[in-house]
């Protein structure tokens, strides 16, 4: 046993709710696991403790993320009421945090069900000051849930559109919106009722990017299923091979399409 070995099962430990039950409990799991000195190490600590542990793991790992991904919505708080943050302290939220499986799609998706409830439950009042409001939820929500189906990128011989990656259309232009909440500028909502269209995409440098989409975008995003050749889909889109391969190419670099090329 080394303090990496120990170090790396506890981590197992306490982000799978599951695999904690399997380990604490006295089952067949937990005694072909008996021969690897680190459950020795682990078991000796109480159930309690480690429960709290993995809350506390828990509640940490998925407050940053709401932080970061919803800091548009939070910017508003003082003015909606809602703060998404404050979710976690629900008793809902709270049985979800108790078996977590930190990281996870699943776990990701029964907190945004949470979350998404919180905000937009009689949100009549906010969206008559607000009209953008639900465009931001959602926005925030796809952010939230597309980093959660981030996956690492494997060689495709062909393009191939990445599951951490959604064309979502808005009612408003809300990359304006966002950038005047960004900026503190006033916000006049006037020229902002202009429908847009965003490619949004989780890279794996731990950063979910936003892209308008143009039409030849969402042509090629659609098409790309990994089993056309670039000619093919070329084609499709109807544009020159330069023109094709640049915007593949920016697609790949942000995550939004896996590619060997």
């Amino acid at each position: 046993m080394t303090g990496r070995s120990l170090h790396d099962t506890l981590l197992r430990v306490l982000r799978d709710s599951a695999f904690r039950e399997q380990v604490l409990d006295q089952c067949d799991h937990a005694a072909a696991c008996a021969h690897h000195p680190e459950w020795h190490v682990i078991r000796r600590v109480s159930k309690d403790d480690l429960t709290n542990m993995a809350r506390f793991l828990a509640r940490h790992y998925y407050t940053e993320r709401i932080v970061r991904l919803f800091r548009h919505i939070r910017r508003l708080s003082p003015r909606t009421g809602r703060d998404p943050r404050l979710v976690l302290d629900s008793p809902q939220v709270q049985v979800i945090l108790d078996h977590a499986v930190v990281g996870s799609r699943q776990t990701a998706e029964n907190l945004m069900s949470c979350i998404e409830e919180y905000l937009l439950e009689n949100d009549s009042a906010i969206r008559l000051q607000l009209p953008f409001w639900r465009d931001l939820v959602h926005y925030q929500v796809t952010m939230f849930r597309l980093e959660a189906c981030r996956e690492d990128q494997r060689p495709m011989h062909l393009p191939c559109r990445s599951a951490s990656a959604r064309i979502a259309e808005f009612e408003w232009d809300l990359p304006a919106i966002i950038a005047a909440l960004h900026s503190s500028q006033e916000l006049l909502i006037e020229d902002k009722k202009v429908a847009s269209k965003l490619l949004i995409s989780a890279c794996a440098d731990q950063q979910v990017i936003t892209h308008r989409c143009s039409s030849s975008v969402q042509l090629l995003f659609e098409a790309a299923d990994g089993t056309k050749t670039v000619e093919q889909l070329r084609q499709h889109a109807g544009l020159s091979k330069q023109h094709t391969e640049e915007m593949l190419g920016q697609m790949k670099a942000i995550g939004a399409i896996q590619w060997k090329d």
